[in-house]
């Protein structure tokens, strides 16, 4: 292997490290954290689910399926697809930006990924080093109920929805995560 290699990531990782308890001490990151509240009383509230980064990036959904059907199947299965509110609140609040915010244009009217293609490139950005410190993701389909929704569920999708724009303008709790197609 290259030594010069590997000591420049460890430099890089001390840079990192140093940048980071700079950045987290700066004055402007309590007023720019105070942004998030709106977003925060929303997901404490359970209006918004985050769904486990992990499960995502080990490919065990080959389709985006809906909040129900996803909620059903954790209840069953046990598996562990979303975030408690509590978790997800306690990683908008550290500002290390660890969760993943989906942005992309539905496929159909009907379904956002009918042919899995948005799930499959999003397994491999979360694979890819640069995704690595994504913890929870939201994605639209899958953290707000869908339709047929019961009145219940549709008024948590309408509180979700208004602060939809919040998770896109996070300084420090969220990442964008684009997908472009053409």
């Amino acid at each position: 292997s290259c030594r010069c290699g590997a000591g420049s990531r460890n430099a890089m990782g001390a840079a990192a490290s140093t940048k980071q308890a700079s950045t987290t001490q700066h004055a402007a990151i309590t007023l720019l954290k105070k942004l998030d509240e709106k977003l925060i009383t929303k997901v404490a509230a359970g209006h918004i689910l985050f769904l486990v980064g992990d499960f995502v990036r080990s490919g065990k959904l080959k389709l985006s399926d809906t909040r129900q059907e996803l909620e059903k199947r954790q209840a069953r299965t046990g598996e562990k697809i979303f975030l408690a509110p509590e978790e997800a609140v306690a990683l908008l609040r550290d500002g290390n930006r660890e969760v993943g915010a989906l942005t992309y244009g539905w496929s159909s009217p009907d379904h956002p990924d009918p042919d899995g293609h948005y799930m499959r490139a999003m397994v491999r950005a979360l694979k890819h080093p640069l995704g690595a410190h994504i913890k929870a993701i939201f994605w639209d389909q899958m953290s707000l109920h869908q339709w047929p929704r019961t009145p219940a569920q549709d008024a948590g999708f309408k509180e979700g929805l208004g602060v939809m724009a919040y998770l896109y303008a996070s300084a420090t709790g969220t990442t964008v995560l684009r997908h472009k197609a053409l």
